[in-house]
């Protein structure tokens, strides 16, 4: 069996997911938990292609493949704490900027 990442399977129209999208989600996901995300992503493209269409699919495809990569570097890389504290801070001061523009 080929390793993920270097098999394109196709559905029934022949649509694929974009073989380069699929070999950088392969090389940047390794360890565990790799599998099931790739899979997930893949099943996911399968299904969107046959309801959507490929074209639909594929930009479907690249989102999640490359917001999988993003969620995982943050997480093993610390800064989901860091990401959450910016976030709220900005919340906080489109909040209060929002009050002080009120009562004017």
């Amino acid at each position: 069996m080929s390793p993920i990442g270097t098999r394109r399977r196709a559905n029934r129209d022949g649509a694929a997911p974009p073989w380069l999208i699929r070999w950088i989600l392969a090389r940047l996901l390794r360890g565990a938990g790799a599998d099931p995300i790739q899979g997930d992503v893949e099943e996911g493209f399968h299904q969107r292609a046959e309801q959507h269409g490929p074209g639909f699919a594929r930009r479907w495809y690249r989102g999640q493949a490359l917001g999988s990569v993003w969620v995982r570097f943050v997480v093993e890389s610390g800064m989901a704490l860091v990401l959450l504290g910016v976030g709220l801070g900005l919340a906080g001061a489109v909040a209060l900027s929002h009050l002080v523009a009120v009562r004017r």
